[in-house]
C-alpha cells in the first residue's frame, strides 16, 4: 500500500520570463517569493495554500502551462499505477518523475517521506 496526495501546484515559465512570472504571481497572490534551492529557474510563492504549495520553474523553450506535483510515499508504485491508468514517463529528474496524462497534460509525481502531514488522510493505493 501506498499514499498519494496533490502537493504543489507548478507554474511553468518559458525561459526569460521567469523574473516577471515571479513578480506577477507573487504580487497577484500577495505573497512574496523566494528562490528555489533544488534547480535552476525556481521560485517558490511564500507560504501554504491550503496546505500546497505554489512554485514557478523555468521551463526552456516549452509553452507556458500550469503542472500539478503527485506528492507519495512509493514513487515508482505511483508511477506504476499512473501509467497502468494510461499516463506516459516522459522522463525523471532530480528523483521526481514526470510524467504526461492521456491527454497531453504534464504533470510530476515526487517523493516524500511517509510521515509527511500531506499524506495525513490522504488516498491509500495498492495491495
Amino acid at each position: 500500500m501506498h499514499r498519494s496526495a496533490i502537493g504543489a501546484i507548478g507554474i511553468d515559465v518559458p525561459g526569460g520570463d521567469i523574473d516577471r512570472a515571479s513578480e506577477f504571481w507573487g504580487a497577484a497572490l500577495g505573497r512574496a517569493t523566494r528562490t528555489g534551492i533544488t534547480h535552476g529557474e525556481y521560485r517558490v510563492i511564500d507560504g501554504a495554500f491550503g496546505g500546497l504549495t505554489v512554485f514557478l520553474q523555468s521551463v526552456g523553450d516549452d509553452q507556458p502551462r500550469v503542472h500539478l506535483d503527485v506528492h507519495t510515499d512509493d514513487l515508482d508504485a505511483e508511477v506504476s499505477r499512473l501509467v497502468g491508468l494510461g499516463a506516459t514517463e516522459l522522463g525523471r529528474h532530480g528523483g521526481w518523475v514526470v510524467l504526461e496524462d492521456p491527454t497531453g497534460l504534464v504533470f510530476c509525481v515526487v517523493p516524500v517521506r511517509a510521515d509527511d502531514p500531506l499524506l495525513d488522510g490522504a488516498e491509500q493505493f495498492g495491495d
